[in-house]
């Protein structure tokens, strides 16, 4: 077997010399004391569709591969992954390899997503983040891994031809804080104007969420209430101690204002007694 997949055009490579390659690559992990022909032809078929992507292969035999094997995604071979760059991780087909299952993958992998035609909230059109039916994700400029998560997310919209809402929240502090966004990137899903949770990080989970959002009663999702995220400590403490000035500021200003309550009312009463000192005195004369 070993043979057959150095015949192939495909590299056949140690797993460490993948983890350090920044391109677009198709990666098939396999076990080459084991019967793998039709697979890995048909390996070969896909890297003949995808010229542009780099195909190579990993075999569970090579001792220096040892440790990745040793992962339950490789309990089942051959596992087909792809690499995209701009997602900064590699997804597994989660099917098993055959043709049917490959082609869908890579298909769905290598749909370029529509990034142009997303929806940017600003604090001006933040009454418009639930407007249009798609994927809300929440982000924030300094943010890497959101720009990471936003490609995955537009290629799943694209595929699903429904629209991307990003909500900077550098932008919108007020609304995302109202909204309890304090975790970045994070995902909703609006239908119908109602925004529901989504843990998607990939493309295919975000496929996942959206078949299951579609799919269940929407009458019921309009009295679900999303949770407030628990916000980070560091924040907290930043917020302390502006919260504990507000606070003596507020007790300083109840304070005046119960002073001048009784200044007011000691008034009244010496202009009371003042009045009666000058009536005393007209009655002894």
């Amino acid at each position: 077997m070993l043979f057959l997949a150095l015949s192939l055009s495909a590299e056949l490579v140690e797993f460490q010399k993948i983890q350090t390659l920044e391109k677009r690559l198709v990666a098939l992990f396999f076990d080459s004391s084991k019967d793998n022909k039709e697979a890995l032809t048909l390996f070969e078929s896909f890297e003949a569709q995808y010229p542009e992507s780099a195909f190579y292969i990993i075999d569970k035999e090579n001792k220096n591969n040892s440790q990745v094997f040793e992962h339950k995604e490789f309990h089942e071979l051959p596992r087909l992954f792809v690499l995209i760059p701009e997602e900064h991780m590699a997804e597994p087909m989660k099917e098993k390899f055959t043709q049917e299952n490959a082609k869908s993958f890579l298909e769905l992998k290598f749909t370029k997503p529509d990034m142009q035609n997303a929806v940017k909230i600003n604090n001006k059109t933040t009454q418009d983040a639930f407007k249009k039916d798609g994927f809300v994700v929440f982000v924030y400029d300094e943010c890497k891994r959101c720009d990471n998560i936003l490609f995955a997310i537009a290629r799943a919209v694209t595929i699903k031809k429904q629209t991307l809402t990003i909500v900077n929240c550098d932008a919108t502090p007020e609304f995302c804080e109202e909204l309890g966004i304090y975790n970045f990137p994070t995902i909703w899903i609006a239908l119908d104007g109602i925004p529901s949770q989504s843990g998607a990080m990939t493309t295919i989970l975000a496929l996942e969420d959206w078949e299951k959002a579609t799919t269940t009663e929407r009458e019921p999702r309009k009295s679900q209430k999303i949770p407030k995220q628990v916000k980070p400590k560091e924040q907290q403490e930043q917020q302390a101690p502006q919260q504990q000035e507000q606070i003596m500021i507020t007790d300083t200003k109840s304070r005046v204002t119960e002073l001048e309550k009784k200044v007011e009312k000691l008034e009244k009463m010496i202009k009371k007694l003042q009045s009666e000192k000058k009536e005393t005195k007209k009655v002894e004369l």
